[in-house]
């Protein structure tokens, strides 16, 4: 399982310090369960709230597609 946090953030005093949680990703590996996509499941919560908001896996799917040579991963730099 892979997670990826998304905050808010404010630069005082040059530092950068997270301002509350925006959105937490989440992708689950499981061949079987997951075989339409890339057999990745994945999830979206937004804010603090413990309630999913995906309603349907092949949205992320859509975007992932092109990282198949790195097993459907994304890492790359995000603003």
């Amino acid at each position: 399982m892979l997670a990826l946090e998304l905050f808010d953030t404010s630069t005082p005093a040059g530092a950068i310090e997270p301002r509350g949680m925006k959105a937490l990703y989440l992708m689950k590996k499981n061949a079987k369960l997951y075989a339409d996509t890339g057999g990745w499941g994945f999830e979206v919560f937004k804010d603090n709230d413990q309630t999913p908001t995906l309603k349907d896996m092949k949205e992320c799917f859509d975007c992932h597609k092109a990282g198949k040579n790195r097993d459907y991963v994304k890492s790359e730099y995000m603003e």
